[in-house]
């Protein structure tokens, strides 16, 4: 995630945004600091990000602050569409985590994958409307 914030931080374009979507609970479990280590920080630096996440109550939580948080969110149900992994995309990257056995993770710097993914968020963005 220090990635995220740095290429973020970089790259000031007013229109750019982080387009997250995320097991929720899984990747807390892993990064218990998450809050700490990426919101706070991405907060500070009024990076804005659209989050798509399991319709469970501790994901629901993060709606409390959304606004404050440069947040907009939506969600899906975990029990239809099982997803145990993270898939960042921002600027010109996608970074996917897995969340389940040993986590681990890769960052593809792409400009073809990181707007295809985008037009993939997007689709299933408006879907969840």
């Amino acid at each position: 995630f220090h990635d995220m914030l740095l290429t973020m931080k970089m790259d000031r374009d007013p229109g750019k945004e982080i387009l997250s979507v995320t097991s929720g609970k899984d990747i807390l479990d892993i990064l218990p600091d998450h809050v700490e280590t990426f919101i706070k920080k991405r907060v500070k630096e009024r990076i804005p990000i659209r989050w798509i996440a399991p319709d469970s109550a501790v994901d629901k939580a993060f709606l409390e602050d959304a606004a404050s948080s440069y947040r907009e969110m939506r969600f899906f149900d975990l029990k239809k569409y099982p997803f145990h992994i993270e898939l960042d995309v921002y600027a010109n990257k996608v970074a996917l985590l897995s969340s389940e056995g040993k986590p681990s993770g890769i960052i593809i710097e792409n400009e073809v994958l990181a707007k295809s993914f985008a037009a993939l968020f997007n689709l299933i963005w408006d879907c969840l409307k």
